[in-house]
């Protein structure tokens, strides 16, 4: 990281509006397993998709206290059996204040490949989107956690690794072969993170989305 970045995470989001301009939009896109293991308790003592859901609505937050604003839409899916989206693309300053979003309680397996090609999915519809802002300037990053291995669906091995900005969690306790699986799947190693606090989660959310916005 260079010294520029490292001044723009010393501000904060709420600082962002120093550099961008409106003229820059982004898409942060959430998809978070929803299998029935999501429901054990995670590193703070509450279920995992609580854990995820309370770092998502805190990430939002900050994103509409931020003077850019404007410049933020968010899009949010789960994944069991096949993927279902929580919250369509919208503008940070469409969602209320106060819990912004509400996960579905999980249930059934993993099947990541379906959470990856929604992803894949909203990316292009929103690259592609007519807008005032040119395609050049429409920022994505994607952030996708899991807490086991893949017993439903295709190989995400292959659609995962060719998506930009992509970054992986791991959610609670897991084997080699599952953190091995995420790992694979972002470009290096700093893009992989293993059993965040909610905290954690939510500052991941907040770096993903600053790091899109410089590239």
């Amino acid at each position: 990281m260079n010294s520029e970045e490292d001044d723009m995470f010393d501000l904060g989001l709420e600082d962002l509006g120093d550099f961008v301009t409106i003229t820059v939009e982004e898409l942060i896109l959430i998809v978070y397993d929803a299998s029935g293991s999501m429901s054990e308790s995670g590193s703070s003592g509450v279920p995992k998709y609580k854990e995820a859901e309370e770092a998502t609505n805190g990430f939002i937050q900050r994103l509409q206290q931020s003077r850019a604003a404007s410049s933020f839409y968010v899009a949010v899916a789960i994944f069991n059996n096949d993927v279902e989206e929580v919250l369509d693309t919208s503008s940070v300053l469409s969602l209320p204040a106060e819990s912004p979003i509400q996960l579905p309680k999980p249930h059934g397996n993993t099947n990541l490949d379906s959470g990856l090609e929604w992803a894949e999915k909203k990316a292009e519809e929103f690259l592609s989107r007519d807008s005032d802002v040119e395609s050049d300037a429409r920022k994505i990053a994607i952030i996708v956690l899991s807490d086991g291995w893949v017993n439903r669906g295709a190989d995400p091995k292959e659609r995962g690794m060719k998506l930009a900005n992509l970054y992986t969690v791991g959610a609670g306790a897991f084997g080699n072969a599952v953190e091995e699986l995420l790992r694979d799947l972002v470009s290096s190693a700093d893009l992989f993170k293993k059993d965040p606090t909610p905290d954690d989660l939510r500052g991941l959310l907040e770096r993903s989305s600053l790091i899109a916005m410089r590239n």
